[in-house]
């Protein structure tokens, strides 16, 4: 997966945070037993699509063109980095957080 900064083509220019996916290759890389990786996103991102939280960057759009291979997620872009360096300086044990995080 990779991730990009982009930009609205509206007058507004907001910025969105875009990760794209190969389908292609999660069709291919199986998970567990008889789990594919494809299974395992479209089950994040039903849930993804379904909290609505301030604290949780919301999902602004999925384009699933059947005629490329690659999956778009388009979110909202937070400023900051990657959450889960922050994450690794806590322990699971003293950190909430990590516990809710661990049971989605």
């Amino acid at each position: 997966a990779q991730g990009y900064r982009v930009l609205n083509g509206d007058e507004d220019g907001k910025a969105y945070a875009m990760k794209t996916m190969s389908k292609r290759r999660l069709k291919r890389k199986r998970v567990g037993r008889r789990g594919r990786a494809l299974d395992n996103v479209q089950r994040e991102i039903a849930i993804w699509k379904t909290l609505h939280h301030p604290r949780i960057v919301p999902l602004v759009e999925i384009i699933n063109d059947e005629n490329c291979d690659l999956l778009f997620l388009v979110s909202q872009l937070v400023s900051g980095g990657a959450v889960m360096p922050v994450m690794g300086l806590y322990r699971a044990s003293s950190s909430p957080v990590l516990a809710t995080t661990r049971r989605i």
